[in-house]
């Protein structure tokens, strides 16, 4: 009997340990995830307070999102965990607040008649994940009706920086009472993943919508804009050596006004030569201007940065582009390429800050216009180009221009535009 009560009571110490380690773990990287959020300027930490157990601990968080023009976010939180021996669950709730400049407190919550947010989830020795319960909601106030179905949100952070934010809407329907305006969209979804600290971070979207209808009646005047199969994947990098940004985008139909239509749309986009440092110095010095808290160097240290980037010869590369267009009755069909750049080679900064600070003698300032103007490159080919098309768009070009085979070539060099060699006034 002893042996086995022996046996058991180590057992229990054990457990006890590994439970206590679990609860050390899990407060441990949760605050290191709250520390990697709070490096991000925008976001404030305003109290955070834990009262820890052995078996469990309660938490009660308050954090502010600048919002710019000194309004805030504010997201409170307050959660409960239990630990078990190499897991943990936790549930909560979240209250949404606006505080305008001037004291003016919004509560989210109470607009949407719903209280706080609840949230659950677990922890590992892995990572944590929890999702939220979000009830449908009806609004009607003062002829205004607010309809939002099937909304979902769910977060998954691994131990050591990783994040994935999945978001899904199934329905939001906006109206008037009064009017026909009114918005109305189907089965959105999002996928959101980063890693990093800010600012060197690397971060994804992915995102799928339905559809979406809006109209606004304005006096006589009317605007209704409808798209339909929207697909967008975006990536980004920032390390100190590069800012890389790719996207792919594609669209089933758009149409405007039933005037502007564009169907079969899709678009795949890179950016080159885009440096890490100075972009992320530019990013906080708009973060402190959004924020009110310009510093006096500010000004000085922009245009520097400015040239960096410049200097280095970034480039916005359109890798293709494909869309069926019917405007005005003409219908349209194109499939291009295009690589948009800027030589920095041998750039002075005396020339940027003529050109885009508005600085130096007025008297020099056409002429660094052009030298400006001249460092611009541009490379696009299409594909389908006519010049019924171009008259169409009063862009008067002479038929003998054009090619008859392989793609029509536009070319900005030097500050002069030309067409498949033959010069352009534009």
């Amino acid at each position: 009997m002893k042996k086995y009560l022996a046996i058991g009571g180590a057992a229990l110490v054990v457990l006890g340990g590994v439970t206590l380690k679990t609860g050390s773990t899990y407060e441990a990287e949760s605050r290191r995830a709250l520390d990697q959020a709070l490096s991000d300027p925008a976001l404030e930490l305003v109290s955070h307070e834990v009262e820890s157990g052995f078996f469990g601990s309660q938490e009660a968080l308050v954090l502010a999102m600048d919002l710019g023009y000194g309004d805030r976010l504010l997201i409170r939180s307050a959660s409960q965990a239990r630990y078990f021996p190499g897991w943990a669950s936790f549930k909560g709730g979240m209250e949404i607040e606006i505080e305008e400049e001037y004291g003016k407190i919004t509560s989210i919550n109470d607009f949407l008649n719903q209280p706080a947010f609840p949230y659950q989830g677990t922890a590992n020795w892995r990572g944590a994940q929890l999702s939220f319960d979000i009830p449908n909601i009806d609004i009607n106030e003062e002829g205004v009706e607010v309809t939002l179905r099937d909304l979902n949100l769910e977060m998954h952070y691994r131990f050591g920086g990783a994040t994935k934010l999945e978001m899904g809407v199934g329905a939001i329907d906006i109206s008037e009472s009064r009017s026909e305006d009114g918005l109305r969209l189907r089965h959105l979804s999002a996928v959101v993943e980063q890693e990093g600290e800010y600012p060197w971070v690397r971060s994804s979207l992915t995102l799928d919508l339905e559809s979406l209808d809006f109209v606004e009646q304005s006096g006589w005047n009317s605007t209704s804009l409808s798209l339909a199969g929207l697909t967008l994947q975006q990536q980004m990098s920032l390390t100190p050596a590069a800012l890389d940004y790719a996207l792919t985008m594609s669209q089933d139909t758009f149409s405007m006004n039933d005037v502007f239509m564009l169907n079969d749309f899709a678009l795949e986009m890179h950016t080159e030569n885009i440096l890490g440092e100075p972009a992320a110095n530019l990013l906080d010095i708009f973060v402190n201007e959004m924020r009110g808290e310009e510093k006096s160097a500010d000004a000085v240290n922009m245009m520097r940065y400015v040239t960096e980037l410049l200097a280095a010869s970034p480039a916005l590369v359109v890798d293709q582009m494909r869309f069926q267009m019917d405007m005005m009755g003409k219908e349209i069909n194109e499939s291009l390429f295009a690589r948009l750049g800027f030589n920095g080679e041998g750039l002075e900064p005396a020339l940027v800050e003529s050109v885009l600070f508005d600085m130096g003698p007025r008297h020099q300032r056409y002429d660094n216009e052009e030298a400006f103007f001249a460092r611009l490159q541009l490379r696009a080919e299409l594909q389908e180009l006519s010049a019924s098309l171009l008259n169409g768009m009063m862009l008067p070009i002479p038929n003998d221009y054009l090619v008859e085979e392989g793609p029509q070539v536009f070319l900005l060099e030097n500050g002069e535009f030309t067409l498949n060699g033959q010069p352009l006034s534009l």
